[in-house]
């Protein structure tokens, strides 16, 4: 994943700002997928250390939202 973020940042596909967020957030999460039309408007972040990637998204100003997926399907919290 981080390879292919990697390119489309650098094809100018996605907004670098994206691309550094996930930079920052490498030694917190397993990986991350760009997504979304309009220069990766959408970033969905497995993370490592759920606390950590929060607390940075909030101290950065990032909304988010944090889904959990269980045998009845998925849950936004």
């Amino acid at each position: 994943m981080e390879i292919d973020n990697w390119l489309l940042g650098a094809l100018g596909v996605v907004d670098g700002r994206v691309v550094n967020l996930l930079e920052k957030l490498r030694p917190f999460i397993y990986g991350g997928k760009i997504s979304g039309a309009g220069r990766g408007g959408v970033v969905l972040i497995l993370p490592r250390e759920g606390e950590v990637v929060e607390k940075m998204l909030t101290a950065w100003g990032h909304p988010y939202y944090k889904v959990s997926i269980y045998r009845g399907g998925a849950a936004a919290v």
